[in-house]
């Protein structure tokens, strides 16, 4: 199951009320006003790393499409392979194209001349790009760590629910006021998209029949 899917079972809703719960819940558990605070806290905060890691996933695909945008243009005016590796030195104004081959401890690697521009002005788009190129590539990287670390976060406090409270992916969750010391947490089984689906089903296929 995937977090925005837990987040969805779990954070329904956050019900305090008087009303004992009706039959078509369940009693998971009966909490003091301590525990229904930390389900609360708990599930606001795996939320909201799931929320962070929506967020920089978004962002990361953002930066990559501009990358994409970026590497096409130096491809199309500079000659620039995307699959290859490159080098551009600003103070000698030369773009070399460099081997990916593994070289010898204390060995360079292998550079081929691509570009040799006359003047800093007549390489000034070049710079540009290959700075911005560079600037994105780490911003996406990052973004990356960040997406994961929050994947990481959001499955840890998932664990913790699933510990604590006993939950199951295929409910969903309300916090159920009885007083102002005591609180139920009730399950609300939720039905299976191919479930809901079967009595159409069932129904379009008498209808086949007695069509035939």
């Amino acid at each position: 199951m995937s977090n925005s899917r837990m987040i969805m079972s779990v954070c329904c809703a956050f019900l305090f009320c008087n009303a004992l719960p009706s039959s078509a819940q369940e009693v998971v558990k009966k909490l003091s006003k301590e525990e229904a605070t930390n389900y609360i806290r708990t599930v606001a905060t795996m939320k909201q790393a799931v929320g962070n890691q929506l967020v920089c996933k978004r962002m990361m695909e953002e930066k990559q499409k501009i990358l994409k945008s970026m590497i096409s243009i130096m491809q199309k005016d500079h000659g620039i392979d995307p699959d290859a590796s490159y080098v551009f030195i600003a103070e000698e104004k030369t773009l070399f194209q460099v081997s990916t081959n593994k070289v010898a401890v204390g060995k360079e690697a292998d550079r081929k001349l691509i570009k040799k521009f006359n003047t800093k002005e007549e390489a000034a788009p070049l710079t540009q790009l290959m700075s911005s190129r560079q600037r994105l590539e780490r911003q996406i990287v990052s973004l990356a760590e960040l997406t994961v670390e929050n994947v990481q976060t959001s499955k840890r406090w998932e664990a913790t629910l699933k510990k604590t409270f006993s939950l199951e992916p295929s409910s969903d969750y309300n916090i159920v006021k009885v007083s102002d010391s005591e609180y139920n947490l009730v399950r609300t089984k939720t039905e299976s998209k191919n479930a809901s689906e079967q009595p159409k089903k069932e129904a379009s296929d008498k209808k086949e029949k007695k069509s035939k």
